[in-house]
């Protein structure tokens, strides 16, 4: 999935979990090509789990969504 947004603009995702999974096996990996950074918010709320994040600075950044070591989504953002 592809994205053009306006930097400082948040980024949410949010998904209807099958069962319950501990806060910690969840991580959404930043990464500009240069480091690699977590999101500002996760949250757990039965079986919905909402991730919201903000970018400071223009730039590609690809976005990888994992649930312990297994990768559910792979998402591309530009922003202006």
């Amino acid at each position: 999935m592809h994205q053009s947004l306006k930097k400082k603009e948040n980024v949410r995702f949010k998904y209807k979990l099958r069962k319950t999974i501990d806060l910690e096996q969840i991580s959404l990996i930043v990464d500009d090509g240069v480091r690699k950074k977590t999101p500002n918010s996760v949250n757990i709320d039965k079986q919905s789990l909402s991730i919201k994040h903000q970018f400071e600075s223009r730039g590609f950044y690809d976005l990888h969504f994992y649930i312990g070591d297994n990768l559910i989504s792979t998402y591309t953002f530009k922003f202006k």
